[in-house]
């Protein structure tokens, strides 16, 4: 070591001899060989770096070597520090060293601190870093190769006047060697990209790695898998057929016997229509007839063939009037047609009041078979069809299973509750009349057979699609 010194300080150059100069050169590139080979070992950029702060300040003996790489720009970003192989780029004293780095480049030779008064100006950095961190010297330089490409940047710390001056000549012979050694193996890890595809290699060989790499196997294959996909939707129960009961005659309503809501059979009075004012025409219409009975038999009996023909058309006219009028005699009483439910027709308080023919009274749904409504979403009709199995849940009878087959759906969508569903329609039999009209529940169609993965990813994907204005 004092050799190297020699060769360089002018108090005791003179006195060298040709054979220790001669030395000294060796020594020094013995050093040098020795430091690049162990950094060519190292398995990339970052090691690299390690190896070369770790080993320069083992040989200088110095307090600290730090060492920073320029990848595509003169941004310098430090990468190690001696004997300290993790650190937070982003603490106060890791933000300092790479100040100091960054203003060795930028000086571009070989820089001391403390400094002569002509020099202190620009370097600011280095000042501040050893105020703040109280060491008594610095010694940083850029590493440039032997084409003068910047590669990277060093930077010693403390150690007594014979180490600094030590570092100072070694940093000067070794700037293109070590220069050159870096750059090969930042170019040996091959950019971002290969290092991140060593380090997601090197994590997947640990332990935590390889659990993560099964969990993602099984994760991807439970995705992959295939289930049933069950389409789920609102569903009401509603009556397969309507009859309406209507007034068969103008007239008013006399009584009504039934009310929205009751069950009635088949052939059950329903309702009375008043027949005073039929009574009371028939009655007239009667005396009317047997007059004019009489009168046509007397221009018979005259031999009044003229007389006797008109009094014949006035008989039947009579006729028919009173046949009409029995008729409508008979049919004061209105029954149900068939066995079912009044679904409307509260008519309490338009008893005594005139009504016109064909006026509403009732509407009768038989009970024997019944119809399922089930609200499909929309964006679930081109995967329905009928055919497909349906499991209906209604709330009326939570504990029990209704299982049935689609039989159509509606062509034409339905807005229903603020949102636009089709119509599919499911057949029920309802033999014992537990179903009624109006009551809901829950369906569960039994579609066809999809991924995991795109029965949980379809519509968050399609939600974030839309977001997106696709």
């Amino acid at each position: 070591m004092p050799a190297i010194i020699a060769e360089h300080d002018p108090t005791t150059a003179a006195y060298m001899s040709h054979e220790d100069r001669l030395r000294a050169k060796l020594l020094r590139l013995a050093v040098i060989a020795d430091l690049v080979a162990r950094m060519e070992s190292a398995p990339n950029a970052k090691a690299t770096c390690q190896v070369l702060a770790n080993e320069l300040k083992r040989f200088l003996e110095v307090d600290q070597v730090l060492v920073g790489l320029c990848a595509n720009s003169a941004d310098c970003r430090l990468t190690a520090i001696s004997d300290c192989p993790t650190f937070n780029p982003g603490d106060p004293r890791s933000a300092a060293a790479q100040s100091v780095l960054q203003e060795a480049i930028a000086s571009g030779h070989v820089t001391h601190w403390p400094a002569d008064k002509q020099h202190r100006g620009g370097l600011l950095a280095h000042r501040q870093y050893a105020a703040s961190h109280r060491v008594k010297s610095i010694v940083s330089s850029p590493l440039r190769d032997a084409e003068g490409r910047l590669r990277g940047a060093w930077m010693v710390v403390g150690g007594q006047p014979q180490q600094v001056a030590l570092a100072n000549e070694l940093m000067r012979a070794a700037e293109s060697p070590v220069a050159s050694a870096l750059y090969l193996s930042m170019r040996a890890d091959g950019g971002s990209l290969r290092q991140s595809f060593v380090a997601a290699r090197n994590a997947i060989r640990s332990r935590p790695g390889k659990l993560g790499l099964a969990a993602t196997a099984l994760l991807l294959a439970a995705l992959l898998t295939p289930f049933t996909y069950h389409p789920r939707c609102e569903c009401t129960v509603e009556p397969v057929l309507r009859r309406f009961v209507a007034v068969p005659f103008d007239g008013p309503l006399e009584e009504t016997m039934v009310a929205p809501g009751e069950e009635v059979k088949a052939g059950q009075l329903l309702a009375r229509m008043d027949g005073r004012e039929v009574r009371w025409e028939l009655a007239g219409i009667r005396a009317e007839l047997h007059r004019a009975t009489k009168e046509h038999a007397g221009h018979l009996a005259a031999h009044e063939s003229g007389n006797a023909e008109v009094a014949r058309h006035e008989v039947d006219r009579l006729q028919v009037r009173t046949e009409l009028l029995e008729q409508r005699q008979r049919n004061l009483e209105i029954r149900s047609p068939f066995h079912g439910l009044i679904v409307s027709g509260d008519l309490e308080d338009t008893e005594g009041i005139p009504l016109k023919t064909g006026d509403t009274l009732f509407e009768v749904a038989p009970l024997d078979r019944m119809v399922v409504e089930l609200a499909v979403r929309e964006d679930d009709y081109a995967l329905v069809r009928p055919g497909m199995p349906v499991t209906i849940r209604l709330a009326a009878f939570p504990l029990r299973k209704l299982q049935a087959t689609i039989d159509r759906i509606h062509p034409r969508s339905e807005l229903r509750e603020d949102e636009n569903v089709f119509v599919a329609e499911v057949h029920i039999e309802n033999a014992n009349g537990a179903l009624r009209p109006g009551m809901r529940g829950k369906a569960k169609i039994r579609g066809d057979r999809r991924t995991l993965g795109w029965i949980l990813l379809r519509r968050p994907l399609a939600a974030c699609l839309s977001w997106l204005g696709w």
